[in-house]
């Protein structure tokens, strides 16, 4: 099961009270007034489905997304008159005020539109990973049901391909963050009492969790085809056109140093009990799970190449693990029973896992000790069989939209006269290219993805 964020919320803010318009302006203060009235009413609006999120405890990520994808063309476009002397700020210092209790345990504020912009993409990306993760729970246990026709099963593994790819979003969101947006912050001046542990590893620690569940959905996918042959018959042979062990085993290390790799730098970015406990635990389990996965597939590998000793070495080894990762055989069985009442019950728990591991060892043993003789290798000398991961996927690289009005926006290029002279396009932002996306993504990036 994959991780949920709590998302953040924000305080009321109306733009007009601390940005004017100057009175070289060339453009109309009537028409800088309107912009920064239609900046103040997208982020009410983001504003209101975060309240709405906290109070309610409903889903809805898919709005939050809509709502950030809606305010973020506004904001950048007062970033850049601001940048570009089109809008000057009032006596009045604003207060761009948020609060998460991951990061801090009081409210974050800060004068700065930069902070404004990270904070709404670490929003962003907050509920592209939950998204993803609600995505792939609706979809419950369809590929165990042998019965299910093939065109439903396809479908179903479109939706979790589509899971995959919000969560690759998320990844790139956060990467973008960490290696350009939180270094133009703290060039601003922006400290770490300002953004809390809005840090470069926090960001790069969510963006591995993001990248991890991402590869997981994609390995459920590649087996989706198989897994209701193998819940059946567990144990060797493996069905015709199943995927290599050896390529499985890759793949699942992969997402092993994936998790890792998030758990460390997410404890290194908040020292002490500051971390969720639930993420800690998350991260733990998920780690082990895909640890002795690895583990069960080099085992399965070894066995079907001929290696016997090997292989019962490498499936006793993956059996201690995951038993080990909840703390023992009498917690695997209150877990089984837990995940065997849940609604959307996954495919993947340890109790299926430990079944199927037990069948391959049982024949592999009989093989072993009946045919071929071979000796079984203490773990220790395992180690040295244990090949590198594979990647399945790679965060998506976020782009930045273009400014709903002023340098850079649509039609600019025609002129429309606002603030022209100023500046030329997003690169003045100094936040990175001008993000220049052709006509059909317009509109928020996933529209008419998710149904």
């Amino acid at each position: 099961m994959a991780y949920l964020h709590e998302l953040p919320t924000t305080s009321s803010l109306t733009f007009s009270s601390f940005l004017i318009a100057p009175s070289h302006s060339p453009t109309a203060p009537s028409q800088l007034n309107a912009r920064l009235s239609e900046a103040t009413s997208a982020r009410a609006a983001l504003r209101t489905v975060l309240k709405a999120e906290k109070r309610s405890g409903e889903e809805q990520w898919l709005a939050v997304v809509k709502a950030v994808e809606e305010y973020l063309p506004h904001l950048l476009a007062l970033h850049h008159a601001l940048l570009t002397d089109a809008l000057l700020p009032s006596s009045s210092e604003p207060a761009l005020s948020w609060r998460d209790a991951t990061l801090s345990s009081k409210p974050l504020s800060s004068p700065s539109l930069t902070f404004d912009l990270l904070l709404t993409l670490h929003t962003y990306a907050l509920a592209l990973h939950n998204l993803s993760a609600a995505t792939a729970v609706t979809l419950g246990a369809y590929d165990a049901d042998p019965a299910l026709p093939e065109a439903e099963r396809k479908r179903a593994e479109e939706r979790l391909g589509f899971a995959a790819d919000l969560a690759c979003r998320a990844a790139g969101v956060w990467d973008w963050v960490a290696e350009e947006g939180l270094p133009k912050l703290e060039a601003e001046g922006g400290g770490r009492e300002e953004r809390g542990g809005l840090g470069r590893e926090y960001c790069s620690g969510l963006s591995k969790l993001s990248l991890a569940h991402a590869q997981s959905f994609s390995l459920r996918r590649l087996l989706s085809p198989f897994t209701s042959s193998t819940l059946r018959l567990p144990g060797p042979p493996l069905p015709p056109s199943h995927p290599s062990p050896s390529l499985l085993s890759k793949l699942h290390l992969s997402t092993s140093s994936l998790f890792s790799i998030s758990r460390a730098l997410l404890k290194s970015s908040h020292p002490g009990s500051s971390l969720p406990t639930t993420l800690r635990a998350h991260l733990k389990a998920r780690t082990a799970l895909h640890d002795g996965l690895a583990r069960k597939w080099l085992g399965v590998d070894a066995g079907e190449s001929g290696r016997t000793g090997d292989a019962c070495a490498f499936l006793s080894w993956a059996r201690e693990g995951l038993e080990d990762s909840v703390g023992g055989r009498d917690k695997l069985k209150s877990l089984s029973s837990s995940l065997s009442s849940s609604k959307h019950r996954p495919i993947s728990t340890l109790p299926t896992e430990l079944s199927s591991i037990a069948a391959f060892h049982k024949a592999y043993k009989q093989l072993n000790d009946t045919v071929l003789f071979h000796p079984i290798p203490a773990q220790g000398a395992l180690s040295a069989l244990v090949p590198q991961g594979r990647a399945l996927v790679a965060p998506k690289k976020w782009e930045m939209p273009k400014p709903a009005w002023g340098p850079g926006s649509e039609g600019w290029e025609a002129g429309d006269g606002e603030g022209e002279g100023e500046g030329r396009g997003m690169e003045a932002l100094g936040l990175g290219e001008g993000g220049e996306r052709k006509e059909e993504e317009q509109g928020y990036a996933l529209k008419g993805q998710y149904f």
